[in-house]
Formats: C-alpha cells, structure tokens, sequence
C-alpha cells in the first residue's frame, strides 16, 4: 500500500511540475497577456465585431413583427464568423 501511494504521489508531483513549466512558458504568458490585458504583438490586427449583424432598412420593415436575433451568443465562432462573411438572405 506504500509503494502505491507513493506512486500516485509521484504522478502527482509530475503533473504538477508539468504545469509550472507550462505556466511558466511564453505561449501561456501571450495568451493570458492577450486574454486578460488585451494585449497584442506589432504584426496583429485586432477585428472588433458588432453585437448583431447590420440589417437594411427594407427587412426591418418587412420582418418586424417575426424579429429574431441574428447573433446568439452560444453559437460557435466558426458559425459567427461564416454569418458575418456569408449572410443568409
């Protein structure tokens, strides 16, 4: 029974060294950078998208009464990204 327990401490031990190195990686440090100071590196451009997708004068009148929220917020980004550049008529 102690040699099992030690086991499962050391696999422990290694899991947690695996993400002290992790958190201590560039790519962690970019990404909560990124994330939470909403930083970004020289060469990207930041898209800031709308809420919902512009509508056009003639559909607002013509689908007032049947309105529905063009942009869910629990979609997938692919699908939010595909409506934005291949609108649904």
């Amino acid at each position: 029974t102690l040699r099992t327990e030690a086991n499962k401490v050391r696999m422990e031990n290694d899991g947690l060294s695996q993400k002290i190195r992790y958190f201590d990686s560039p790519d962690f440090q970019e990404r909560e950078a990124k994330e939470k100071l909403g930083f970004r590196r020289q060469e990207e451009e930041v898209v800031l998208l709308p809420e919902s997708l512009p509508v056009s004068p003639d559909e607002k009148t013509e689908n007032a009464s049947a309105e529905k929220p063009r942009f869910e917020a629990n979609r997938p980004n692919y699908e939010k990204w595909w409506k934005l550049f291949f609108p649904v008529n």
